[in-house]
Formats: structure tokens, C-alpha cells, sequence
């Protein structure tokens, strides 16, 4: 009902996406207590006005959706953002970067951050001599963009007690040099012990880091984010912070496999939460990644011949996966599962036919984490099995570069596969795997529809028949990602008694050219109609 002072606020004089099927329209829409009251005409939705009621209007601009990011790694990313070496194109820079963010810190804290990639500088991975002349009083943990791989300092490797007589751990390696030298290098399991020696953030530091970060997040027009969380802790101060009102962003968070017992004993479940923050449930790893070597395929790398990657810790062997993935199942969790190889999802897909088979909660949207590298036989499983295809298309951006030197052109046609799997009936959810690449729903949408590479070398697009419609990505940005998280019922698209949760943009992205897309500028965001960004004390 709307109240007699009118609704709280008008959208109106633009093009309206509503995400729902609805071809893109000249209109207007109204909100009033978070939901979205109605959309049409805007002669229509203005004659609602109360004296009360604020206006905004478009003047052309494009209002759709609000955006998910449907795979993060938010809170870890929101600690680790330190030193950002994901542009750095050669030893000189790196090294710079990391000694102007080293003279910020008092002697012995960690720096932490990276998300760096040797691709750029010619492919020669670095090492801990880059780093260890500049860093005597601070260790240092610098990730690789894939988080699969990270350079440590001495100090660093000395925390997590890795001398060069440690033995590789299950699932991981550690390098050395020909003389049998640490190189700083650990690759997968390896890079645990280190990360176990990191001291907790105070509380203080946590809360400020994520609230920096989601302020981010609404100004590239996130209102929804899935975030990797690495243990039920964190799950406990996302809920204090929307008890006390601080979440800018709607969050579904998903825990490590290996907690399932500890939050079924809570009684918990997938979508189990408060209103912005739920539970969306359990993660897992089946292998590694592409740039790192380690994403598990079914014939060796071209570029490492006898290397086909490798599985994870948790999946070696599958059985063992595939029964914790079963008894998560069977608990009423909601499974994410990370496989970027072809190999790797292979294995996935067929201990997903096993949890299907029986399961009291056939409902429960499972997911497939990346589904980067798939066998063509494979494609059709996703859908026979209702499975979400959990992508993350501007990856392809810099995948495309080095992807063929690594497998070959012939099995690169099923990389990144997001015209096949939408012919075959699969729903896409986008997500930038932040930190790994930087969040950008807008990037995203570019890179799904033009798959342009970093390199310029694809202009006509980097295996272009895979290429989607605009509407196709903007589609797996909003309404269903939150299919895959079953909040399509609540937020998702803009239609009456829905939660007004949209983005304005500064331009009519269906008229302009693919390049202009990731140009565009979000002008306003907008979570249950609480306007987020630009900031507003209202």
C-alpha cells in the first residue's frame, strides 16, 4: 500500500531493465518500504507522488537489476589487500611495490597481498630474492592471481617452519632451485602452514575492512555477494554487523566442506541467516588452477609434459570428496565445488550424479565453482544433473593470453564454455573471484560478450562462438544469480514486490558499442531501497 505521503521515492524519465523477460522500456518505477511498488509509464508512476516523495530522474540513464558477485573471496580479500601487483610488469616494479608498502609497516608485521601473475613479465616466476634484501624485519606472503601459488619470503617461510629439508606435503609442492635452494615458491597445500602462521586481526580492523570494501562493491553497483569464507567465525561477524546495521551488501556465505558437521550440529542449513546474511552453504576443491599448473586435466600439460595437474588435499582420493559432499547433502547444505580442469569437473560431475541419487532435498541448487575447462561429453551433465555453472568471464581476459601454450588450441573450444552451457540449458551466475581479479560486474558482462584477451590478439573475440548476448550476461549478473542462491523470490529483478535493490548507470549500455560497456559508470546504487552509493547519511 502506498502511504498518503506517497511512495518514498521515484525512478523515473529512462530506459527500464527489468530483468524479468521484459524488453527494455521508456518508464518509471516506485519504492516504498525496500520493495519496489510498482513499474510502467512514467505519467502513470509519477501521478503516485506524495509530498514526501523524492525524484530521480534519468534524463536517458539505464536503471536494471542491482549485481551479484557470485564468487569472492571477500573477507580474506578484504585483509590482504596490502600491496596489489596484479598490473606489475617486470622484477623492477614488483619489487618497488612491494618496498613502498613495506615502509608502511612497523618492523614485523606481515605484508600480505600479491595476486600477481609471471605471465605479464614473460613467465619466469619470481623468487624470494626479489623480495628478501627489502623485507629483513617483515615477513612476506604475496600470492599469485589464482591464490593457487605464493611467493614467501625468509621470514615467511620461517614462520611456517619450511626449511629446505621439508618434505612436499600432500597436494602441494614446494620449490627449489637446482642447487636444491628454497625459491619462496610454494604451490597449493604447501602455502598453508605459512598462512596458519599469519596473527588474527583485532575485530576492530576486521570491521573496517569490510566495510571499506562493501562501500567498493556499491560503486560498481553490487548489492549481492557470495562470499568463500574460510570458517564459521566469519560467518558470526557478518551477522553482528547486520544486527547492528552496518551491511551495505546482501551477503550468502559458504563455509569450508570440512565444517558441515559443526554447523549442522547448530542447526543450521543452506539459507538459514538473517535478512542480508544467510548461510548458502559448504565449499570444496576438487584441484587447482590453469595458470598454476595444477587444475586437473585429462591429458598432460602442452607446456609440462607428464604434468596433468593435480587434485586437492580433500578430493585425493575422490571417494573421500565425494562421501563428505553426501553426508552435506544429506544435512540440507547447498554444495559449491571448485574444478577448473577437465578432468577435475569430470570427477566432479560424476560424485555430484551420486549425491543426486536419493536425496531428500533434490531442490538444492549445487554448484559448480569456475567449470573453466570442460570435455565436451561433459556439457550436457551440467544441466541433466541441475547443476549452477558458477563463471567468472573476465578470468578469460587473462586466461586467453597463455591458455593455448598451456593446452592447445583444440581443448581450449570447450574453455570457458558459456554459449554451450546456455544451450544446453544450464543457468550461469557470474562472479570475479575477488582478489583474484578485481570485482567489476560491468567487466564481466564485457568480457562474456566480447571475450576479448588482455593481449589485443583476439579482437573478433578468444574462441568467439563461445559468446553470450548482452541480455544473457546481464541475466547471469542479476536475476540468476539469485536462482543459484534461491533468492529469486526476493531480489534479482525489478517487479513489484520485489526488494528494490537496482543500479542507475550513466549511459544506455544497449545502444552503445561492446567497448562501451565497461566504460560505463555507476551513477547510483540502490539496496532495498536504501540508496548505498553514492554515500548518504539518508
Amino acid at each position: 500500500m502506498i502511504a498518503p505521503s506517497g511512495p518514498e521515492l521515484i525512478v523515473s524519465r529512462g530506459k527500464i531493465y527489468s530483468g524479468a523477460g521484459d524488453p527494455v522500456r521508456l518508464g518509471a518505477l516506485a519504492v516504498e518500504a525496500g520493495k519496489i511498488i510498482a513499474v510502467g509509464d512514467p505519467d502513470e508512476i509519477e501521478s503516485l507522488r506524495g509530498p514526501e516523495t523524492r525524484f530521480i530522474f534519468l534524463e536517458g540513464a539505464v536503471v536494471m537489476p542491482g549485481f551479484s558477485d557470485s564468487h569472492t573471496h571477500f573477507f580474506e580479500g578484504a585483509l590482504s589487500h596490502a600491496v596489489d601487483l596484479s598490473d606489475a610488469t617486470a622484477k623492477e616494479d614488483f619489487r618497488e611495490r612491494v618496498k613502498a608498502a613495506l615502509e608502511e609497516l612497523p618492523a614485523g608485521e606481515w605484508l600480505i597481498g600479491g595476486y600477481w601473475n609471471e605471465e605479464r613479465w614473460g613467465g619466469v616466476l619470481p623468487d624470494k630474492s626479489w623480495v628478501d634484501d627489502i623485507s629483513p624485519a617483515n615477513p612476506v606472503l604475496l600470492h599469485r592471481q589464482d591464490f593457487h601459488t605464493a611467493l614467501c619470503n625468509s621470514a615467511a617461510l620461517a614462520a611456517g617452519r619450511i626449511d629446505g629439508s621439508t618434505p612436499n606435503p600432500e597436494g602441494g609442492r614446494i620449490l627449489k632451485d637446482d642447487n636444491g635452494y628454497l625459491t619462496g615458491i610454494l604451490i597449493e597445500a604447501a602455502v598453508k602452514p605459512v598462512k596458519e602462521a599469519v596473527p588474527e586481526p583485532s575485530i576492530a580492523a576486521v570491521r573496517a575492512a569490510l566495510r571499506r570494501w562493501m562501500r567498493h562493491a556499491n560503486s560498481l553497483g553490487i548489492t549481492h555477494i557470495c562470499d568463500m569464507i574460510r570458517g564459521p567465525e566469519e560467518f558470526g561477524v557478518y551477522l553482528d554487523l547486520e544486527r547492528e546495521g552496518l551491511l551495505t551488501c546482501r551477503f550468502d556465505l559458504y563455509a569450508p566442506l570440512k565444517f558441515w558437521e559443526r554447523f549442522a550440529r547448530a542447526g543450521l542449513r543452506s539459507g538459514v541467516g538473517l535478512d542480508l546474511v544467510r548461510l548458502g552453504g559448504m565449499k570444496a576443491f576438487v584441484d587447482g588452477s590453469l595458470g598454476s599448473r595444477t587444475a586437473l586435466m585429462l591429458e598432460p600439460y602442452d607446456d609440462d609434459p607428464g604434468n596433468n595437474g593435480m587434485l586437492s588435499d580433500l578430493a585425493d582420493p575422490p571417494g573421500e570428496l565425494g562421501a563428505m559432499m553426501l553426508c552435506a547433502d544429506r544435512a540440507g547444505f547447498q554444495l559449491a565445488v571448485h574444478a577448473i580442469g577437465d578432468a577435475a569437473n569430470t570427477i566432479l560431475l560424476d560424485l555430484f550424479e551420486k549425491v543426486r541419487e536419493g536425496s531428500p532435498y533434490p531442490y538444492l541448487r549445487h554448484r559448480v565453482e569456475h567449470a573453466q575447462h570442460l570435455d565436451p561429453a561433459d556439457i550436457q551433465r551440467f544441466s541433466a544433473l541441475e547443476l549452477i555453472a558458477s563463471v567468472q568471464p573476465h578470468h578469460l581476459f587473462d586466461d586467453g593470453c597463455y591458455a593455448e601454450q598451456r593446452i592447445g588450441r583444440d581443448r581450449c573450444r570447450t574453455a570457458y564454455p558459456f554459449r554451450s552451457l546456455l544451450d544446453n540449458g544450464t543457468a550461469l551466475a557470474f562472479g570475479s573471484d575477488w582478489p583474484v581479479v578485481a570485482m567489476g560486474p560491468l567487466n564481466a558482462i564485457w568480457a562474456a560478450v566480447t571475450r576479448r584477451t588482455r593481449d589485443d590478439a583476439n579482437p573478433n573475440g578468444w574462441i568467439p562462438e563461445q559468446k553470450i548476448t548482452l541480455e544473457e550476461a546481464i541475466e547471469a549478473s542479476s536475476r540468476a544469480a539469485a536462482v543459484a542462491t534461491a533468492n529469486e523470490n526476493t531480489w534479482g529483478a525489478l517487479q513489484p514486490g520485489m526488494d528494490a535493490d537496482f543500479v542507475i548507470l550513466d549511459r544506455d549500455i544497449f545502444r552503445s558499442s561492446p567497448d562501451e560497456i565497461r566504460e560505463s559508470r555507476v551513477e547510483y546504487t540502490f539496496l532495498k531501497g536504501r540508496q548505498v552509493h553514492p554515500e548518504t547519511d539518508k
